[in-house]
């Protein structure tokens, strides 16, 4: 998940669609935590401009709803949120790929027998 204060959007990244490579690329308007957040965020930070809200908040793949719960009501209706989802058959063969190729995965044995 990325939150931006200054932009006023959250992406919320969804599981094997890219998101590492979308997450990248916004990377630079994210506010990870306070101490990841370039100078002038900080600054509107502690002048009360943008509210203590951090991605590092949040696990990497959070879902919409709970951004709901969690995210002061005025924050989740004013920003601007999106992700991206992938075909279910597209996605269910990455994920095949994916476990295959990475030994670390918790299904990685289950596949390979």
């Amino acid at each position: 998940m990325i939150i931006s204060h200054s932009k006023k959007f959250i992406f919320v990244h969804n599981y094997k669609v890219a998101g590492t490579s979308i997450t990248d690329s916004l990377l630079k308007y994210s506010n990870p935590s306070f101490l990841g957040s370039s100078f002038a965020d900080k600054i509107a930070i502690m002048l009360g401009r943008y509210p203590r809200i951090y991605a590092n908040q949040f696990e990497g793949h959070v879902k919409a709803p709970e951004l709901k719960r969690k995210l002061p009501k005025i924050i989740f209706d004013s920003y601007y949120k999106f992700g991206f989802v992938r075909n279910p058959w597209d996605w269910q063969v990455s994920l095949y790929t994916y476990m295959l190729k990475d030994e670390t995965h918790h299904q990685h044995q289950l596949l390979n027998q």
